[in-house]
């Protein structure tokens, strides 16, 4: 009797992994040239954007959610972000003027180095400044558009978008039917083997002519985090003016 219950253990197993694999869909590489250039003119196509949000963070076991967030973008050079609560306060800002970026948390306010793990407690992920304004506005880092690009694509229209720089690895999928509106599914960055961090782009909606998704999912599955930005507002290719993006006082911020 003991044979008889631990046959279907050994058996069971066996039987699915004799099952057949589900065959990977091939795909051949390109020249790169136009959807490169593709991604880089809806990239040039950006000036600005103003948004209302709602954001939502989960990492591990942690939730923490923010339903009125201002969203200021000039180009891929300047972010602002603001977190209000019931009451309409400044919970949380995060600003980046191209150079420096000062996060100020229930007044307290401190220099975030670019190439510190500050950005990364933040958010979760190790992002570079620049790489989010291409999160908020719905595009690609500069980065991932390199002379070095390679592209595969499948029979059925599936293509992929390869870029190394450095230690990073830049995967760009994009939707079908760029050739006539070069617009984005999803990216990953991985450094080495190990992914940085994954973008989904979703629910896409024309906004003064720009292809803006209103669901912007950033998540890295090993670390268990996930943040999920859902734009209530929009306003596409503002212009923003430079003091917009500094804090009052910032001169005197702690460092």
């Amino acid at each position: 009797m003991k044979i008889i219950r631990f046959l279907p253990v050994v058996i069971i197993p066996l039987l699915f992994a004799c099952l057949p694999k589900k065959p990977e869909i091939p795909m051949t590489e390109v020249p790169a040239g136009q959807l490169v250039q593709a991604l880089e003119q809806r990239l040039r196509s950006f000036s600005g954007l103003k948004a209302m949000a709602g954001i939502r963070a989960v990492r591990k076991d942690r939730r923490r959610s923010f339903e009125t967030v201002a969203v200021l973008v000039r180009g891929q050079e300047r972010f602002r972000m603001d977190a209000y609560g019931p009451l309409g306060e400044t919970l949380v800002s995060l600003v980046w003027n191209g150079e420096t970026m000062v996060a100020d948390l229930g007044g307290q306010r401190r220099v975030i180095p670019p190439k510190s793990s500050g950005l990364e407690r933040l958010l979760g992920a190790d992002v570079d400044p620049a790489e989010l304004c291409a999160i908020f506005s719905g595009n690609v880092p500069a980065a991932s558009l390199g002379p070095d690009s390679r592209v595969f694509c499948s029979g059925t229209g599936t293509c992929v978008l390869e870029t190394k720089q450095d230690e990073k690895v830049f995967r760009v999928h994009p939707a079908q039917g760029w050739e006539s509106e070069a617009t984005v599914r999803s990216y990953e960055v991985y450094r080495g083997r190990s992914l940085v961090y994954r973008v989904i782009y979703g629910s896409p909606e024309t906004v003064s002519g720009y292809s803006l998704p209103r669901t912007i999912v950033v998540e890295n599955p090993d670390k268990r985090m996930t943040l999920t930005i859902s734009y209530s507002e929009a306003e596409v290719n503002v212009s923003l003016q430079e003091e917009v993006f500094t804090l009052p006082g910032e001169e005197g911020t702690d460092r």
